[in-house]
């Protein structure tokens, strides 16, 4: 996941991933929330991420969803 996040994080000079919930789980699945901010302070882009571990408890599987969802 570290590897995920700082290959998303290259092309933003100095923007960091903030995580913005706990990693949650439901059955064997988990998932959180997340925000990117740049390298002045701003919100650039949040998402959700979901997630299968494997025997050993590391991602096996993660999907991602950026922004936030549309209102009906």
């Amino acid at each position: 996941m570290d590897a995920l996040i700082a290959g998303f994080q290259a092309g933003s000079d100095g923007a960091r991933i903030e995580l913005t919930s706990k990693l949650l789980t439901h059955n064997d699945h988990v998932y959180f929330t997340w925000q990117m901010v740049t390298a002045e302070g701003k919100v650039a882009i949040t998402g959700i991420d979901f997630g299968t571990p494997d025997a050993e408890g590391k991602l096996a599987q993660i999907i991602d969803f950026f922004g936030a969802p549309e209102p009906l």
